[in-house]
């Protein structure tokens, strides 16, 4: 399931990436992006389950 987290705080991001990796979320279907046009961008490549 991809998910993609838009957070400017990096200790929050790591938070949710470790958080989601130990419920059974393959680090790679994790991104971060850090602006709305990246969002847009990921959110088109990818089709998310979840977004933070």
């Amino acid at each position: 399931m991809p998910t993609i987290i838009m957070d400017s705080c990096n200790y929050t991001r790591l938070g949710l990436s470790d958080y989601m990796s130990s419920k059974g979320v393959k680090k790679k279907n994790i991104s971060s992006v850090s602006d709305i046009e990246q969002l847009q961008q990921k959110c088109e490549q990818l089709n998310p389950g979840v977004v933070f």
